[in-house]
């Protein structure tokens, strides 16, 4: 943050950027689903109720701080990682809102949850995970070893996952369509 003095009014980049971010539109999130510690990953996202496959369990809200490698390599977007958290949007595009519930849903292998959307019944009690296949995609990223516990879990969770052919079977049409665009290139 710049230094000011008491009669400056101007703000600095880093309070208008936050000044964006919260008065962004706030996600929705189902009244079913509280927050608890998990046995996967610190805290959780767990169903209270019974919840049936194709419900709308999130929807994101709009707004953030939208940036590229280069913002964040020259200085131009400072945020606190504490207060963010960050999705890719594009190839060379970022988006930073701030932490929420949706920050705290974990991954599995054999996710019940995408795009929002249960996949399957989910049963009180159960924990709401997604794969993060379909939301990390930062090359450098490793996740191991993965403790969801499901049969047939990956052991190692990478930005790169998107590039197996058997998940690209499993989520077609629900990458990003940046992804999707680099899968079709692969293809």
């Amino acid at each position: 943050m710049e230094n000011r003095t008491d009669d400056d009014t101007t703000p600095t980049a880093e309070s208008a950027l936050t000044q964006r971010v919260s008065g962004a539109e706030e996600s929705w999130f189902d009244p079913r689903l509280e927050v608890r510690a998990s046995s996967i990953q610190g805290q959780g996202v767990f169903a209270t109720a019974v919840i049936q496959v194709g419900e709308q369990l999130v929807v994101e809200g709009g707004g953030g701080v939208v940036y590229s490698t280069q913002d964040w390599a020259t200085g131009t977007v400072r945020l606190d990682p504490e207060k963010y958290n960050e999705d890719q949007i594009d190839d060379d595009l970022y988006r930073a809102t701030l932490i929420d519930m949706s920050y705290l849903f974990n991954h599995s292998c054999a996710p019940n949850m995408w795009g929002g959307v249960a996949q399957r019944v989910v049963h009180p009690g159960e924990e709401v995970t997604t794969d993060y296949a379909l939301s990390i995609f930062a090359p450098a990223y490793c996740l191991a070893p993965c403790r969801c516990g499901a049969p047939g879990c990956r052991q190692r969770v990478t930005g790169n996952d998107w590039q197996r052919p058997d998940l690209q079977a499993r989520y077609s049409g629900h990458f990003p369509p940046f992804v999707q665009r680099q899968i079709q290139r692969l293809g």
